[in-house]
């Protein structure tokens, strides 16, 4: 896949075995890939920017979550 590609939500889902819902909920709660809107019901996802929200999504291990947020919360 080249990463300058773009993709439909139903392309990232079936590329990346995410659920299209789970990409629509996260459109709206934040937290997701990067996209753009081009029209009421035309949304696309770079490519690059889909691999680059996993590798920030990326984790060595389950505590390594609780300290980040616990870091964050002391802030």
């Amino acid at each position: 896949m080249a990463s300058d590609e773009w993709l439909s939500a139903r392309q990232v889902s079936e590329r990346y075995a995410i659920r299209k819902s789970y990409l629509d909920k996260l459109r709206v709660r934040g937290g997701g890939p990067v996209y753009c809107k081009l029209g009421p019901k035309l949304v696309r996802y770079y490519a690059a920017d889909i691999d680059a929200w996993f590798a920030s999504s990326r984790r060595a291990n389950t505590s390594s979550v609780t300290s980040e947020a616990q870091i964050a919360g002391a802030a």
